[in-house]
């Protein structure tokens, strides 16, 4: 079996698993037919899945987690309907879906409780490319002590380091739909759904925060749809 394939049904390093079936797909996409390797890595794959680690599945982005899913039944169907002319084409996008989910899914485990709030900072500023004063002002704090954040040993604290953590997990989830400026955006125009209060007024806001979660994940999702 694929080496890389070990590691899928507990999600330790679903960036080698993307890279496999990467490969696959290219070696399909290479010729007019499927080679026999694909269709064994195909094999593999559901018999991995047969062991799917289900509580580990559940800790990863619900979005995520359907985008592979679906790709994985496009494969599966495929193999199931080799003779068919559209075989092909299926199981590429099927492992196309796979493996762009496995990329994500490796970038958002990057965005998780094991970073420090500094670590958490950094991730943010290379994730939104915008101005400091931009992300200082989501994050309700002055652009130099945002600056000493980055580059020196001060960290984030109290509410400074809940407002870090919230914003990066709302961040996660907004950058697969809006620009780095449309982000910056979404947190400052007030929103209905809101009272009329602009997200960024309730980043600290403990009974709040499903809320804005809830808001971003819905913006993701009806963008997938």
């Amino acid at each position: 079996m694929s080496a890389a394939l070990e590691s899928l049904v507990e999600l330790t390093d679903p960036a080698a698993v993307a890279s496999e079936i990467g490969r696959v797909n290219s070696l399909v996409a290479s010729g007019p037919e499927v080679p026999a390797e694909a269709w064994q890595f195909v094999r593999e794959l559901e018999s991995r899945l047969e062991g799917l680690d289900v509580s580990r599945w559940q800790t990863i982005d619900p979005y995520l987690q359907a985008v592979f899913l679906r790709g994985y039944a496009q494969a599966s169907k495929a193999l199931k309907s080799q003779e068919d002319q559209s075989a092909r084409r299926l199981l590429r996008l099927g492992l196309e879906r796979m493996r762009h989910a496995l990329e994500e899914i490796n970038q958002t485990s990057q965005v998780s409780d094991e970073l420090s709030p500094k670590e958490l900072v950094r991730w943010l500023s290379r994730t939104v490319p915008v101005s400091q004063q931009e992300l200082s002002d989501i994050l309700g704090v002055e652009r130099r002590k945002f600056q000493r954040w980055l580059n020196e040993s001060p960290r984030p604290e109290g509410d400074d380091a809940l407002r870090v953590t919230v914003v990066t997990r709302i961040v996660n989830q907004l950058r697969h739909s809006f620009t780095p400026v449309g982000v910056i955006r979404w947190f400052n125009r007030p929103r209905a759904e809101l009272e009329g209060k602009k997200p960024k007024s309730l980043l600290t806001r403990v009974e709040d925060l499903p809320r804005l979660m809830s808001l971003a994940s819905a913006v993701r999702h009806s963008d997938a749809t």
